[in-house]
């Protein structure tokens, strides 16, 4: 990579590629720049740099190494289209990451969970969204994990009908959770 700086240009080595990827001073000119490097390591500080933009991210989101992806769909810039994007990766981390990003758009969330077979975490944490839309948590509370059932009862978007569905359920730490909810919504 080289670098214009009056009028010289400068060899950089790798590390200071990465210093300068992770730097919060770093101009958004440069951070462009690195994010199309040859590294992998260089690309994933670009992705956490605070000051990465939503345009460079979405660039990165088609990053051929995971980590750099994973990154992208934790960063608080990212745009909804990029995490609508980074939904359909094969990498369960990635769609792990959208599903908790508060930027993330309720459609984009309830395609994470059409999937009856999809993992675990990946349920557990769109249960947690509150952009989760009120028809997807009433679908997951029919999900046989008692974590996923008090998410749901948790997320403020969850309908009364759904909690008091809840409520009436047979593992006593839910329905105790829900009514708990319940009172509180209706005092």
């Amino acid at each position: 990579m080289k670098i214009k700086s009056n009028k010289l240009i400068i060899e950089i080595d790798d590390k200071v590629k990465e210093f300068l990827a992770k730097n919060p001073k770093t101009p958004i000119e440069i951070l462009e720049d690195l994010a199309q490097g040859e590294y992998c390591e260089v690309r994933e500080q670009v992705a956490k740099n605070p000051n990465t933009s939503a345009e460079i991210l979405e660039i990165l989101a088609e990053d051929e190494d995971y980590i750099v992806r994973w990154r992208v769909g934790q960063h608080p810039n990212t745009s909804p289209k990029t995490l609508a994007k980074l939904a359909q990766d094969e990498i369960p981390n990635v769609m792990w990451r959208v599903a908790e990003h508060p930027n993330t758009l309720p459609e984009t969330l309830a395609k994470l969970v059409d999937d009856e077979d999809e993992y675990y975490e990946l349920r557990e944490t769109v249960a947690q969204n509150p952009n989760t839309p009120a028809e997807v948590l009433e679908k997951l509370a029919q999900d046989g994990d008692r974590n996923i059932r008090k998410n749901i009862a948790k997320n403020p978007n969850t309908s009364v009908e759904t909690l008091k569905k809840l409520a009436r359920e047979g593992d006593i730490s839910v329905s105790d959770l829900a009514v708990e909810i319940l009172e509180d919504r209706t005092k």
